[in-house]
């Protein structure tokens, strides 16, 4: 403040008869008055940040100016923003730049208000973006940075001091994603994250990894300051459980009954013999269900199976059999869940089961579970993996998905996976590790 608590009390009681009864003045009866003030405020009109003095040269001591006050109002005025020049527009020329004067002093020395740092500017810039009253110099040591992360795919920087160089903000990612801005000198600034989609040739899922980000921040006198964190990338892709209806063949309509023959006469006309009444062998029933076959490493599966150990009596395709015993579990031609036990064909073990569970002994559920490898995305089915497109349950694993890998469980049947794209994207873990961390806000 340029004068001492009383003349400021003094000035508030002034200003604020001046604001609240005194009608607009012209510029000719401006010229009557025998003190000047402009006050300044920054964040409101009950706040004044600054106050700047003009006494006419024989009116009286300095910083004790008489009734004939009139009082200018730059920054926050009566919910206006007001520039200093505007407010000093219809002072006369020597009270105008006597002030003006003094203005330029406290900026020169670093002192003027917050919101007239910058003389074209009104008060109306946002505080995020305005320099401090006590802004330090850009020197070693005084550059400040603030990143948050309230997102996968981006983060929010501030960078102090201000003004910064150009560019202020420079961003970097290691391989397996970009980290850029659409301006890299807008205070604060807006970082993209975008995961690279990097997928073989014919859509094969790719391996991900653990990609460091850095943001940096330099100020106008060229001292920066850096920060750094980690993003997961996983690459995905979908798996299904067993479903038996994929295994089935359509039934060949049936044959067309042949006429029976005719009986004919014995050509000698003797009596026909006499047909043999001896016992035949019980023929075995064809399979009411025909099956399609599959081949896994060495052995092909083909054909039918009759009442399976463990499973209700009935027919089962073989090839579907063999694939529960590969994936674990799945579901019959009716619906019901069974899971492999032990054996190989023909004396494998099967048996009916409520639900089907992931590895970690927790119930899989369609389009909401992941199998992961462990020593990437822990914990025993309490690990949540947020992704782009949506949360996940870590609760399975996978002899193929290793290091950063998720297979999202689409449920049964190949239709399950049939959409599901193989892609590349950003996930954090909770609660999150060193190798899949947790979504922080702000970054340390």
């Amino acid at each position: 403040m340029r004068k001492g608590m009383r003349s400021l009390i003094y000035t508030l009681v002034v200003g604020a008869i001046f604001f609240a009864g005194v009608p607009e003045l012209s510029a000719q009866k401006l010229e009557g008055f025998k003190s000047y003030q402009l006050l300044v405020f920054c964040e409101s009109t009950s706040l004044v940040t600054a106050v700047y003095w003009y006494n006419v040269p024989g009116n009286g001591p300095p910083g004790r100016p008489y009734m004939g006050l009139y009082t200018a109002c730059a920054g926050k005025c009566r919910g206006v923003d007001v520039s200093i020049a505007e407010a000093l527009a219809d002072l006369p020329a020597g009270a105008k730049s006597a002030i003006e004067a003094m203005v330029a002093a406290d900026e020169a020395q670093g002192k003027s208000p917050a919101c007239l740092k910058d003389p074209q500017q009104t008060s109306g810039v946002p505080p995020s973006a305005s320099p401090s009253p006590e802004q330090k110099p850009c020197k070693a040591g005084n550059v400040t940075l603030e990143v948050s992360r309230d997102s996968l795919v981006q983060t929010y920087s501030r960078g102090d001091p201000q003004p910064g160089a150009n560019p202020a903000f420079k961003y970097t990612a290691g391989s397996g994603a970009t980290y850029t801005t659409a301006d890299a000198n807008a205070n604060p600034n807006t970082g993209d994250l975008k995961a690279s989609q990097d997928a073989g040739s014919s859509g094969e899922p790719s391996p991900g990894s653990l990609v460091e980000m850095s943001v940096a921040y330099t100020c106008e006198g060229g001292e920066s300051l850096t920060k750094k964190f980690s993003v997961a990338v996983f690459g995905l892709s979908c798996y299904v459980l067993a479903d038996e209806n994929d295994w089935l063949l359509p039934n060949p309509p049936p044959p067309t009954p042949m006429p029976s023959p005719s009986a004919s006469p014995s050509p000698t006309g003797s009596p026909a013999p006499a047909p043999d009444e001896s016992p035949s062998p019980t023929p075995t029933p064809a399979p009411t269900i025909r099956c399609k076959s599959q081949r896994i490493g060495s052995t092909r599966y083909t054909g039918v199976t009759t009442d399976p150990t463990g499973l209700p009596e009935g027919e089962y395709c073989t090839a579907f059999l063999a694939d529960v015993r590969l994936q674990g579990s799945g579901t019959t031609k009716d619906g019901t869940k069974i899971a492999y036990v032990s054996g190989n064909n023909p004396n494998w073990r099967f048996k009916t089961i409520t639900d089907f569970t992931g590895a970690d002994s927790k119930p899989l559920v369609e389009n909401g579970s992941v199998a992961r490898d462990r020593a990437f995305v822990g914990g025993n089915g309490n690990t949540t993996v947020t992704l782009e497109t949506g949360s996940f349950l870590a609760n399975d694993t996978g002899g193929a998905i290793r290091g950063y890998r998720l297979d999202v469980f689409g449920g049964t049947g190949q239709k399950a996976c049939k959409a599901f794209k193989n892609r590349m994207e950003f996930g954090t873990c909770d609660p999150g590790t060193t190798t899949c961390p947790a979504l922080k806000s702000p970054v340390p």
